[in-house]
């Protein structure tokens, strides 16, 4: 998902610089696809693969569908949004309304305290780098011990607003489409004939993805967008973070991963275009 001139020189350094004898070029969501595969009991096979992998990664949140197990190029969406963005704006937040927080990017968290759908008030524990390293959500009615000697700083309304980005970028400017939106758009790209089985195998992975209330919210602004007679079925793993890390060892764990590798030979052959080919 890089630059081309980027990709071209981090391969060119690997095999003339380093002299590696192949590498494998993928991402998280080709990983993701390939541990759904693993982990499905209904022995499908990458080539039968229909799904639609939504990444809500760091940086960026990446719509990919797949298509009898190959990406359809026409279809994949990128939004400008993801959890470095939210983490800013948290940190905005905080920072404007209690206490200058804009320098401590690791003790504001979004995944630890936010919640799409709720409005309550919620109180958190700021970091003093002493007796805490990190700031964390307090369980109301369950005070900590230490928790007279700490800052603490109340989130309202920025439990809700924060992760709704996800939905409304252009709620901080940002004039794109949110993720229910994006997804649509996706499908259309994609031929006809697989859109059931893709509106049933939509897999989400990524940090963001652990929101409270994330899962309802995006079927229920999805189930809107796409024809009533088609189901829609979002899958959410246990561990959505590291899900495409458990795909990439299941792909170097397999018996044909050569057939993956762009070696040597194949680099002197056909240069650095011929890796986008695998």
């Amino acid at each position: 998902m890089n630059f081309q001139s980027v990709q071209e020189a981090t391969l060119e350094m690997l095999f003339e610089e380093y002299k590696v004898d192949g590498v494998y070029k993928t991402t998280a969501a080709d990983l993701a696809a390939f541990n759904y595969v693993a982990d499905s009991e209904e022995r499908t096979t990458m080539e039968s693969l229909n799904c639609i992998i939504i990444d809500v990664g760091y940086s960026f949140t990446h719509i990919v569908p797949f298509v009898l197990g190959r990406r359809v190029l026409e279809g994949i969406r990128r939004i400008d949004m993801g959890g470095k963005a939210l983490t800013n704006h948290l940190k905005e937040l905080i920072s404007y309304r209690h206490l200058n927080v804009m320098d401590e990017s690791h003790v504001v968290n979004p995944d630890q305290g936010g919640c799409l759908l709720c409005c309550g008030g919620l109180q958190a524990g700021d970091a003093d780098f002493t007796t805490v390293k990190r700031g964390y959500v307090r369980v109301p009615g369950k005070p900590r011990e230490d928790e007279e000697q700490q800052q603490m700083v109340s989130l309202c309304n920025e439990r809700f607003t924060v992760p709704e980005l996800l939905f409304n970028p252009s709620d901080i400017g940002v004039q794109q489409v949110g993720i229910p939106e994006a997804v649509a758009d996706c499908l259309k790209a994609c031929p006809w004939e697989a859109h059931r089985d893709l509106l049933l195998n939509i897999l989400i992975v990524g940090g963001s993805a652990q929101f409270p209330g994330f899962l309802p919210r995006l079927k229920h602004d999805l189930r809107a967008l796409v024809p009533d007679d088609l189901e829609v079925s979002l899958i959410c793993p246990e561990d959505p973070l590291r899900y495409a890390w458990y795909g990439g060892r299941e792909v170097a764990t397999s018996p044909n991963f050569d057939e993956f590798v762009y070696t040597q030979d194949d680099y002197e052959e056909y240069g650095f275009l011929g890796i986008n080919q695998r």
